[in-house]
């Protein structure tokens, strides 16, 4: 069942504005949009934090 901007936000740690932002500038992860509703699904969100995440030095 797809989440809702705040769900997803709150399960991933994350604030709904980096979300809103990335939506905006097409930089975040794949969403689904009818009319003014907005989804996210859950493992297409994690595939896509997988393939940008950035790996540190230590």
């Amino acid at each position: 069942m797809p989440l809702t901007t705040e769900e997803i936000a709150a399960l991933l740690g994350l604030s709904e504005k980096w979300f809103i932002n990335n939506r905006w500038q097409r930089k975040g992860p794949p969403f689904i949009q009818t009319g003014r509703i907005v989804r996210y699904e859950l493992g297409a969100t994690l595939d896509w934090f997988r393939k940008h995440r950035q790996k540190t030095i230590n």
